[in-house]
């Protein structure tokens, strides 16, 4: 009697007509549109997507992992199609993983198009080895509870119209990057707009470089924000010479505990001294802008060509800061990531 309810529940639960494993290219595997892959692979199920160029998408309602092949350096890349009018991977599930992957063009009618989309029905979603570009958004997410993780993944060329980022997160628990890019945000977009409970940035870079940026990091509605090992950089070209927003969005302020630690890290200002016209006008940023919610540590931290730090009452010790690239032992600035000290990010 046991062993017939116990069927019933597993055949209740589990669809076995759907497939454990599924593989996506153009010719020779289960399928060549990604969506469909997606819908005939159970929950904690595999869509494995093989290393070529596809221009197909898929909204994700279930757990499962999408899996790009390595292949001697390339990876699947997904080009130019978005589902649902939003984007390349729409998430609106738990569990989730998504690895090896290159994403682009990803752009849609209402300008908010993103490589990786997280809607409120997304939890615990780890995103691995993503190589995200020339798009409106690089991750947009907003949802509840939750844990949101990043790790070794480029996001460059991605912002539109002052309302697309290079990411634009906002959630209910807690954001880990780790060896994370974010690169030449266009469109005066902000190089990582975010909010949620608790945030970790760490190994990481966050540089304007050429793009036409906002600013690097806009903490629009606070929490606890963490940046250590790090470089991060405003550009020549960058809208706002302020490196970090803090509760810039005052109806947008989440409740609980605000914080914000910076240790360890490169800030570098290469908007310098510029002439217009006649004069010669003091570019150089600063490292605030906004209200202080709550405690600011900034230590030990490597700071070049900043004007003022522009926040009242913090903690700021141990850092050295350098009139000029010259004096902090750089090299000059030539538009690209190898004039940052990448090399001590580890």
């Amino acid at each position: 009697m046991f062993s017939f309810f116990w069927s019933i529940y597993v055949h209740a639960n589990t669809d076995f007509s759907l497939n454990g494993n599924s593989t996506v290219c153009q010719l020779g595997c289960d399928f060549s549109d990604l969506n469909i892959a997606i819908d005939a692979t159970r929950s904690g199920g595999t869509v494995y997507i093989k290393a070529e160029t596809l221009h197909t998408c898929g909204v994700i309602n279930k757990p499962i992992k999408i899996l790009g092949e390595l292949k001697g350096g390339a990876m699947p890349h997904l080009n130019g199609t978005s589902c649902v009018g939003k984007g390349a991977l729409v998430i609106e599930a738990n569990n989730v993983e998504i690895s090896n992957l290159e994403i682009s063009n990803i752009n849609v009618s209402d300008k908010n198009g993103a490589c990786i989309r997280a809607g409120k029905g997304a939890r615990n979603l780890n995103i691995k080895n993503i190589f995200c570009h020339d798009s409106q958004n690089g991750i947009l997410a907003s949802f509840g509870p939750g844990n949101l993780n990043v790790s070794n993944s480029v996001f460059e060329r991605c912002g539109y119209g002052g309302q697309a980022h290079g990411s634009y997160i906002q959630v209910n628990g807690n954001i880990y990057f780790k060896n994370v890019k974010f690169l030449s945000s266009k469109g005066s977009g902000h190089s990582l707009k975010i909010s949620a409970k608790n945030i970790l940035i760490e190994n990481s870079v966050i540089a304007a470089l050429n793009g036409h940026n906002s600013r690097a990091i806009d903490l629009f509605g606070g929490g606890v924000l963490v940046v250590r090992n790090s470089v991060l950089q405003q550009g020549p070209y960058s809208e706002n010479t302020d490196m970090i927003g803090v509760a810039m969005e005052k109806s947008r302020v989440r409740k609980g505990k605000h914080s914000i630690v910076l240790e360890n890290n490169w800030f570098i200002f290469d908007n310098q001294k510029k002439h217009y016209f006649k004069w010669l006008v003091d570019n150089r940023g600063k490292l605030f802008r906004g209200d202080k919610l709550g405690e600011i540590s900034v230590i030990n931290n490597k700071i070049v060509g900043m004007a003022d730090v522009n926040m009242k009452d913090i903690i700021f010790t141990g850092n050295e800061v350098f009139e000029s690239r010259q004096d902090a032992g750089l090299i000059d600035y030539n538009g690209t990531i190898n004039s940052l000290p990448i090399t001590l990010v580890r």
